[in-house]
């Protein structure tokens, strides 16, 4: 019976119950994609994948940063499938902080957990860029295991906070601020001496630098680059998630105080990770901030600081409901994107000379990598030079493009103007069919 009791327990909790919380999550995503929205952040992350996957060199996915994401999109490389993930990320972070506040039977902290996912700019997360809600899972994990390591004094789970900050800089830069964070705290935490300070700041920081070291290191080794795909997709750094902070900080100084140095940590990362240019989304920063903080409350908090973090939370969420959109919207642009993505695909191999760092999008919703010819490719350089001897069409859109340029200033020998979207120029070579 206790293996049944055991077996049951561990369904429920790592299965049912994250499944249960992401499916709300996932179905706002999937209708907001069938409606024809997709973020900048998916498209990118989805180019680079079908590029690995039809060229057959999955080890380019370790030369873009973050790789996780990307290499969690090569089983099944689709539109769907980042939000999936992004679904199944949130799903199990919120589920894990809801069983975690109803374990210690703080019933209205559990409450403000689900308010905070029903936050427009939290649940979209999972829409908007899947690779920050993995992140913020990971960061989870590995404030959950500090927070053990520091109370219960556990060596191991100060090895499990490390690999999960270590897993973490896969998919998010802020977890590098966040590992330093915690492990400059911990001394006074802990009250350790110098030496076992010493051992904790390796074991918290080490797995972080060393995942940096390796990928850099590959990185430019194979590509004399390190590809840093947040460099695409700007994020500026949004300032509410302060707001928040300096509530949790009267909650805990009336209430906890024990836990000031573990709520240092979750206040300043943000503000430090975009002064070194690490960037994330109002959603991320909403669900860090009104999250981690969660995990220090112990069993026996009163009453009142369960109610004030209770009505924090829900001002927050009243806010987001009349000021922001509650469903990713599409645009206009968004359409007809798609339609032009849908048209491109029908094109035969490597016959489309383009620039994916400009149009990407259109990639993307082509859902495969094969009809064009792309900077990565060999032959791209020999197609740039000579356009008529390699392919039957150029797409080129404005940006930071070579290709682009050199059409403005002449158009491709041998090719006529088909149509133009906007500022985005598609030519066709005379003879070649027109794509249906």
């Amino acid at each position: 019976m206790r293996a049944f009791a055991r077996l049951s327990d561990a369904f429920f909790r790592y299965l049912l119950a994250p499944a249960a919380v992401a499916l709300p999550v996932l179905l706002v995503g999937l209708f907001a994609l069938e409606e024809g929205f997709l973020s900048d952040a998916h498209a990118g992350f989805l180019t680079k994948a079908y590029l690995a996957i039809d060229r057959g060199r999955l080890e380019m996915v370790g030369f873009y940063y973050p790789p996780l994401p990307l290499l969690l999109l090569l089983p099944y490389a689709s539109v769907a499938a980042p939000v999936v993930w992004g679904s199944l990320a949130l799903g199990a972070a919120f589920a894990w902080a809801l069983i975690e506040a109803l374990s210690r039977r703080l019933y209205l902290v559990a409450a403000a957990v689900v308010l905070l996912l029903a936050t427009p700019p939290v649940y979209r997360l999972a829409s908007e860029d899947f690779s920050q809600a993995i992140g913020l899972l990971l960061l989870w994990l590995a404030w959950w295991f500090f927070e053990r390591w520091t109370t219960e004094k556990i060596t191991a789970y100060g090895f499990l906070s490390g690999l999960f900050y270590g897993a973490a800089i896969y998919t998010i830069p802020v977890a590098l601020p966040m590992s330093l964070l915690a492990a400059a705290v911990a001394k006074p935490i802990r009250k350790l001496p110098l030496g076992p300070w010493g051992a904790a700041l390796l074991v918290l920081v080490f797995p972080v630098v060393v995942g940096i070291a390796i990928w850099a290191y590959l990185a430019w080794t194979f590509t004399d680059s390190t590809a840093f795909l947040y460099q695409i997709f700007h994020y500026p750094a949004p300032w509410y998630p302060t707001l928040l902070m300096l509530f949790y900080l009267v909650v805990f100084l009336l209430f906890n105080r024990g836990a000031l140095w573990h709520l240092a940590v979750v206040a300043l990362t943000l503000p430090i990770a975009a002064r070194l240019g690490f960037g994330y989304s109002v959603g991320f920063a909403l669900a860090f901030a009104g999250l981690l903080p969660l995990v220090n409350l112990r069993r026996g908090t009163p009453l009142l600081a369960q109610v004030l973090i209770f009505l924090g939370l829900l001002v927050q969420l009243v806010y987001y409901l009349e000021t922001t959109p509650r469903f990713p919207t599409p645009s206009q642009e968004n359409l007809i994107e798609r339609a032009i993505g849908k048209t491109l695909s029908s094109a035969p191999k490597e016959r489309i000379l383009t620039d994916d760092r400009t149009t990407y999008r259109f990639i993307a919703w082509s859902e495969t990598a094969k009809p064009y010819l792309l900077p990565a490719d060999g032959g791209y350089e020999m197609a740039l030079s000579n356009p008529g001897a390699f392919v039957d069409y150029v797409f080129a859109c404005p940006g930071d493009s070579r290709l682009y340029r050199a059409i403005r200033r002449r158009p491709p020998q041998g090719f006529d103007p088909a149509w133009q979207y906007r500022e985005c120029l598609f030519f066709r070579k005379r003879g070649a069919p027109p794509l249906p």
